[in-house]
């Protein structure tokens, strides 16, 4: 369960009591991957939320609650808390009210979470929703369920419609398979922009800046994360100080020790210290397989080819990171 903080200008908050909120239009899901269909769902909350002069707000469950229900068959997450909150405070979303899943809150009937979360907690003034989204006890609450609570307790409803790319629906089980395969030419358009990591930077062995090419040792969980196929990477790295075009490489480094497999990004025209913070890594394009080089100047040889090519594809406007 994340801990209460402020990230930029989005509010997270453990959603276990009363909330103060600015008549808020809220929407709820899982939000995993946070795709092009969410941000239909996003864009319609702020919508709304700016039409009445209200704070839009999120209402998002940790853990998944697959994790819980069946967690030998939930599939691995395609966002992480922070990498959700990342991008639903891109979207312009005020408050990210976090719900701690368990089998309690998963035998809520619909109107009994409703009645508790929604109108209690946030005091919704509206509520959005996609068309098929299933919520409460065995997902059994839908959007007509809504509408009839809505009538009840003073709140409005609005549904979003379906989001088609290629003609067929935008889903999270649709973007896991382009993702694992490494194919973030095809996931991108589903995602709206490129894959997300989030970890904090950590000591490493210091081997790339000896061959001048610092990079920073991203620490994330891969035991419930979707890890891209492994490889290079070219990608955005979001900092503090800025956004800078990184090459990214996810696996074990071969040419090295062969040790698990971790993100190292290298961030082009990038100078300072990054241990000890969390940073934004956004894959958008991938560039090769890793490989096992027999000299140090083939390596250097291949990073300086992969910086170039990481140049010149994200400079592209088709492979901007947002849409």
């Amino acid at each position: 369960m994340c801990p209460v903080e402020r990230v930029l200008n989005l509010r997270i908050v453990e959603l276990n009591g009363p909330v103060p909120c600015r008549n808020p239009v809220v929407t709820v899901g899982t939000f995993d991957g946070v795709h092009v269909g969410h941000q239909a769902v996003l864009e319609a909350l702020r919508y709304h939320a700016s039409a009445q002069s209200a704070e839009s707000a999120v209402v998002t469950f940790d853990p998944h609650p697959r994790q819980v229900i069946a967690p030998d068959r939930a599939p691995p997450l395609l966002t992480t808390v922070d990498e959700r909150a990342w991008r639903i405070e891109e979207a312009g979303i005020d408050v990210l009210a976090v719900v701690a899943f368990d089998h309690g809150v998963r035998s809520l009937e619909p109107s009994d979470f409703v009645l508790e979360y929604l109108v209690g907690y946030l005091s919704a003034s509206a509520v959005v929703l996609g068309h098929d989204h299933g919520f409460g006890r065995d997902r059994s609450g839908d959007v007509d369920t809504l509408e009839r609570l809505g009538e009840t307790h003073g709140f409005g409803v609005h549904s979003v419609a379906a989001t088609d790319v290629g003609g067929e629906p935008v889903s999270s089980t649709r973007i896991r398979r382009t993702i694992a395969s490494g194919d973030l030419d095809i996931a991108r358009p589903l995602l709206g922009g490129g894959y997300p990591v989030v970890g904090e930077v950590v000591p490493g062995d210091r081997r790339g800046r000896q061959i001048g090419f610092p990079t920073a040792n991203v620490q994330v969980d891969t035991s419930t994360k979707l890890m891209p196929r492994p490889g290079v990477y070219a990608g955005r790295a979001v900092t503090a100080g800025g956004t800078f075009d990184a090459v990214v490489n996810f696996g074990s480094r071969p040419t090295f020790d062969g040790a698990a497999q971790r993100f190292e990004a290298h961030l082009l025209d990038f100078e300072g210290d990054l241990y000890g913070t969390k940073l934004k890594l956004e894959l958008v394009h991938r560039l090769r397989d890793e490989a096992k080089f027999e000299s140090l100047t083939q390596l250097i040889h291949q990073i300086t080819t992969d910086v170039d090519k990481a140049r010149a594809l994200l400079g592209r406007h088709d492979l901007s990171t947002r849409r």
